[in-house]
């Protein structure tokens, strides 16, 4: 059948004319997957030249130096990058000192909560009335594609640490601002329960379409997972907050 041609009917729920497909959700693929590819190379380089010296032993009197330029180049790029990375600036509050986080860290969370916005609202506008049950498809999608990631974050021995070469402890905070991504949920539900307000419909909804109690279980579900991953909750026990996790 054609997406276009697809209806909401006798509790059947299916995609409405216009709404994007699940495809379109894939946009933040392209950028999130070339950001890991990137630090992927990143890593096999710094590999190859941690190794070059060892291998220059027993051929040359200066092992340490290397002789392409682009090698010669790395050295004063990490530093840049890293000086970057970890800058983090001073403020003064009356006789309070504290230091604003890590630019690194900051540029990388504006950088993702910009790719979700435009992702959600791309050729889409909020304020028309017609368009608000694509809006709240195109969030929903963008919601449930944080899940991969989550996924590969998660761990001490993860898939992306494993190929980028960083370290547990250095991805856990994205991991958990990643996961609070999916709060996402409420922009969708948000939506869809305002238009069906406009109506008187939200009661009728939540009776009759199997598809709409599915989804409020769902979101229930996974603002729970956001919620209970807050430092209050994990430190009253760790061990049940673990268990509980890997069940919701």
């Amino acid at each position: 059948m054609d997406m276009s041609m697809s209806v909401s009917m006798g509790g059947m729920m299916t995609i409405a004319a216009g709404v994007p497909s699940p495809f379109d959700s894939k946009y933040s693929g392209l950028f999130v997957g070339p950001a890991i590819g990137v630090a992927t190379i990143a890593n096999v380089l710094n590999r190859i030249i941690h190794y070059q010296p060892l291998s220059g032993l027993i051929s040359t009197s200066s092992p340490a130096r290397p002789k392409a330029f682009f090698f010669r180049a790395h050295a004063p790029m990490s530093v840049i990058i890293r000086e970057y990375d970890y800058y983090s600036l001073p403020l003064s509050f009356r006789k309070t000192h504290f230091y604003l986080p890590p630019v690194g860290s900051t540029t990388i969370l504006v950088a993702y909560a910009v790719l979700i916005v435009v992702c959600a609202f791309y050729k889409l506008d909020p304020e028309d009335l017609l368009q608000w049950e694509d809006v709240g498809y195109r969030v929903g999608f963008i919601a449930i594609c944080q899940i991969p990631l989550i996924v590969l974050l998660a761990g001490k021995r993860n898939t992306i640490g494993f190929l980028t070469g960083v370290g547990y402890e250095r991805l856990n905070w994205l991991q958990r601002w990643v996961a609070r991504a999916l709060l996402t949920v409420l922009i969708h539900m948000g939506f869809f329960l305002t238009e069906w307000g406009k109506y008187d419909y939200i009661v009728t909804k939540i009776k009759e379409d199997p598809l709409t109690q599915k989804g409020i279980i769902a979101c229930s579900i996974l603002l729970w997972l956001v919620l209970s991953s807050v430092a209050p909750i994990q430190n009253l026990s760790y061990e049940i907050f673990v268990v509980q996790h890997i069940i919701s």
